[in-house]
């Protein structure tokens, strides 16, 4: 088993070992003596967060396809179907980051505590330096994960808000709407969440020139 946690992690580390002036061969000797041991657990933790990163970015691409599909459709009860759907999927992704963050934890938490021994700190120097390694990109993957989700969500909030503000425009194009009025009107429709219902709502309107915009109740 700890032969084979080693040759998972060494898909990430294809150069550590030559500039640790270690072999392949001193690594696993070292593995398989501590057994289901300390090194066996860290590795447990490296096996699982792979597979939990690998499912973050699965999700994040089924994410990124859901809102895709958000702006296409025409009606509301499908845009409705999509976005409780869309949020199933960040849910799911949020318990995957949290398993993560968990699993990092652990494994530097592991390290830590070798360090922290004396004589093991001496006896194995070369392990404990692969294990940071290890934690160090996995913890690169992560931020990369993290910031790539952000990134698909943010560029989603802009295509739809852009998406709002032209049909604003198109709607209200008699009113002849200031860029800063159609830009206040989208944010209030995405605050409200009434979506496509506004477009064909005669409740909605401009309340002077103070680019109030208000869906079913009265201008304050």
């Amino acid at each position: 088993v700890s032969v084979l946690y080693w040759h998972m992690s060494t898909d990430l580390l294809p150069n550590f070992r030559e500039s640790a002036g270690i072999s392949h061969r001193d690594v696993v000797v070292d593995v398989k003596d501590e057994g289901e041991g300390e090194v066996a657990k860290f590795y447990e933790h490296v096996t699982q967060v792979n597979a939990d990163l690998r499912s973050m970015r699965i999700l994040t691409e089924e994410l990124n396809e859901v809102h895709n599909e958000i702006h296409r459709a025409t009606d509301d009860q499908t845009k409705k179907s999509l976005r409780e759907a869309a949020q199933t999927l960040h849910d799911k992704i949020g318990k995957y980051s949290d398993a993560t963050k968990a699993g990092l934890d652990a494994m530097h938490d592991l390290t830590s505590e070798r360090k922290a021994d004396r004589e093991t700190a001496q006896e194995n120097p070369a392990e404990i330096r692969i294990q940071e390694n290890q934690h160090m990109l996995l913890r690169q993957e992560f931020v990369t994960a993290l910031t790539n989700l952000q990134q698909m969500e943010q560029a989603n909030k802009d295509k739809y808000k852009e998406t709002l503000k032209r049909r604003i425009k198109t709607k209200f194009s008699h009113q002849q709407l200031q860029d800063e009025e159609v830009e206040q009107m989208a944010q209030e429709v995405i605050r409200k969440g009434v979506d496509g219902k506004i477009f064909s709502s005669r409740k909605m309107t401009v309340c002077g020139r103070k680019t109030q915009m208000v869906v079913g109740v009265a201008c304050v």
